[in-house]
């Protein structure tokens, strides 16, 4: 193999490491200075941010939070760094993410974050796919619940979507309203147009935890696909935009998207406008909210 063709080899796995717990999750950053990394992050500042994260695991040495998040910047730096630069990024990712889990082994997030690094980095660039299952271990030693989640990441990196769903049944079995199974599952059913069973399990998840805001946001997303309860789906949403500060973790064009969507169907057609071009200008690069914008925008 010629050596231009091994960095676009390694690029090509690379680009797959800025998912899911590497990417920069708000419940992960319970500090002011994780809080200033992650929104530098978010604002695609992210040599700042690495730069950031890098000073602060000096200043906490033994803070397995500090760690996480020099992992989750070297990891986007991998993806963002030119191709001769790819290499050194990724490693610096997994040390980090490995030193996070050695300092607090209940800091999952840097197990899951090591699952995918081994599963998408080559060997060059530190990835060993046999530590996986030790991870796996690892995490489900630690929270049984997370454990069948981590198990379901694996199954769905294997393109094995059935396997998946039996495990998030499984973790929902425990803890019927863990915002992460039910987002996943009820959010893989609707997509595959299971409305039943994503209601099954957005009503569970609601009998368990009524002020889970991620899961009303389910639900307020099911009204807008089904058109059913569209108004407390509306007002679901409409509470959502009220917040002073919204969890980061929702998605906030998808919060004007699906209003825009539940708006349409309540015929209220110029507030649906209003609310998809403010989903449009949030999300510009999205497919599915640029068809819509111009579909409703017709109306």
């Amino acid at each position: 193999m010629t050596s231009g063709r091994r960095v676009t080899w390694i690029a090509a796995g690379l680009m797959m490491l800025v998912t899911g717990y590497i990417n920069a999750q708000e419940q992960l950053a319970t500090t002011p200075a994780s809080r200033e990394i992650r929104k530098l992050m978010v604002d695609k500042k992210t040599e700042e941010a690495y730069e950031q994260a890098k000073t602060q695991a000096t200043i906490n040495p033994n803070s397995a939070e500090s760690y996480y998040w020099v992992g989750a910047t070297a990891g986007r730096m991998a993806q963002e760094a030119g191709l001769l630069s790819k290499l050194g990024y990724a490693k610096a990712c997994k040390v980090a993410f490995e030193k996070s889990a050695r300092l607090d082994p209940k800091h999952l997030a840097s197990r899951f974050a090591l699952i995918q690094f081994h599963r998408a980095a080559p060997g060059m660039a530190g990835g060993d796919k046999d530590q996986i299952p030790v991870l796996v271990k690892e995490i489900t030693a630690a929270d049984p619940v997370a454990g069948f989640r981590a198990q379901a990441l694996v199954k769905l990196m294997d393109k094995d979507q059935a396997g998946a769903e039996q495990l998030y049944l499984q973790a929902l079995q425990l803890n019927a309203a863990d915002s992460e199974s039910v987002e996943a599952l009820a959010g893989g059913y609707m997509q595959n147009k299971k409305f039943v069973e994503a209601s099954k399990i957005i009503s569970a998840a609601l009998s368990k935890a009524p002020d889970n805001v991620r899961v009303q946001y389910q639900s307020a997303k099911l009204s807008a696909l089904t058109g059913e309860s569209s108004e407390a789906g509306l007002a679901i949403l409409d509470r959502i935009l009220a917040m002073p500060a919204p969890p980061e973790t929702l998605n906030m064009a998808g919060v004007h998207w699906r209003r825009a969507q539940i708006l349409e169907k309540l015929a209220r057609i110029a507030d649906a406008k209003i609310a998809i071009a403010k989903a449009a200008e949030l999300a510009p690069d999205t497919k599915e909210i640029k068809a819509d914008l111009a579909r409703i925008n017709k109306l």
